[in-house]
């Protein structure tokens, strides 16, 4: 199963910092996106994050449903991935 980039649904997106345990500053991402049709199960998404100092960050990962399949009839599937990203 080929990764999907998301790039256009996103309705939350925030950064949180923290530090590691090697006193490095993590930033922890959480992003809810809407997608018009189900994805499979065990899905992978890629979502970019953009550039900082010159390096391209994206979240990658298996994204878990934050509205159950069918809750509204017509509105898009609902989604939430989070991750760390340096």
């Amino acid at each position: 199963m080929t990764t999907i980039t998301v790039r256009r649904g996103l309705r939350r997106l925030e950064f949180l910092r923290a530090p590691n345990r090697d006193g490095h500053t993590m930033t922890h991402v959480v992003v809810e996106f809407a997608h018009d049709v189900a994805l499979e199960k065990g899905q992978a998404i890629r979502i970019n994050l953009g550039v900082r100092e010159g390096v391209e960050r994206a979240l990658e990962g298996v994204p878990k449903p934050i509205r159950p399949a069918g809750a509204l009839e017509g509105e898009p599937f609902v989604y939430r991935l989070e991750g760390d990203v340096v």
